[in-house]
C-alpha cells in the first residue's frame, strides 16, 4: 500500500488525514463484530440482511 499513497495526487495534509481516518474506522470495527457488519454493509460488500454482494462473491 505505500507504493499506492506514494502514486496520488494528495498533499502530504491530505494522506494524513486519511490515515487519520482509516486508523478510527478500524479501532471502530476491530472490537464488535456488530460495527464490522455495519461496516461493510456501509461500504457496499453486504447487503442489509449480512449477505456477501454478488461482485464479491467468487465466480
Amino acid at each position: 500500500m505505500p507504493d499506492l499513497i506514494k502514486t496520488t495526487n494528495m498533499s502530504e495534509k491530505e494522506l494524513k488525514e486519511l490515515k487519520r481516518k482509516i486508523h478510527e474506522e478500524q479501532k471502530m470495527v476491530k472490537n464488535s463484530k456488530e460495527a464490522a457488519k455495519e461496516y461493510l454493509i456501509k461500504l457496499g460488500i453486504l447487503t442489509p440482511k449480512g449477505n456477501l454482494k454478488k461482485a464479491f462473491k467468487p465466480s
